[in-house]
């Protein structure tokens, strides 16, 4: 498989367990009733997924600093587009508005690759 393609498909996962546990509790109404907890589970999802991810791909794949970079970029623009296509038509939000509420979050669900690369660093 392409490794760029890869790369994609782990950043797209790192997205989908976030929102398909977002679908599973939005019959509870923690979104409304408690959106702080809702928005921490969201990010402690992503993360967690975002770590496996990390740990899957870095199995098979070279570890290094530009290595992990490109990993964390793509895997940023992934996530944020999805959002931008899936996500964002049904919030009404504009990306300023986006950016502050969601989007901000992104960076702490995909930084395990750079945190491999530098601790692996000989």
């Amino acid at each position: 498989m392409n490794n760029y393609l890869k790369i994609m498909l782990y950043g797209a996962l790192i997205w989908v367990v976030p929102y398909a546990l977002s679908m599973a509790l939005f019959p509870t109404g923690i979104m409304t009733t408690m959106p702080n907890l809702f928005k921490n589970i969201m990010t402690l999802s992503g993360s967690i997924t975002g770590l496996v991810a990390t740990v899957l791909y870095f199995k098979k794949s070279k570890t290094d600093i530009r290595g992990a970079w490109i990993v964390v970029i793509i895997w940023l623009v992934v996530n944020w587009l999805l959002d931008f296509a899936l996500l964002m038509p049904y919030t009404g939000y504009d990306f300023g508005k986006y950016f502050l509420d969601i989007g901000i979050s992104y960076p702490a669900m995909v930084v395990g690759p750079l945190a491999i690369a530098y601790t692996s660093k000989k």
